[in-house]
């Protein structure tokens, strides 16, 4: 996992309002339903919160 990567899901699990692509038109539509539901929020943001610090700090960006 890519620090863009871990971006987009920090921002999606922390928005209260989420649009929504039919078909699997959006890379959101392809997550999985419990990574989607409300209630596991709180839970996302910590794990995600712990992979972010495993990051290395100066870590080159990709193309």
């Amino acid at each position: 996992m890519n620090e863009q990567h871990l971006r987009f899901l920090e921002d999606y699990v922390a928005a209260c309002v989420r649009e929504t692509s039919p078909f699997n038109s959006a890379i959101a539509s392809r997550l999985p339903a419990w990574i989607k539901s409300g209630k596991n929020r709180e839970g996302l943001l910590r794990a995600l919160a712990k992979l972010r610090a495993r990051l290395p700090e100066n870590m080159p960006p990709k193309a």
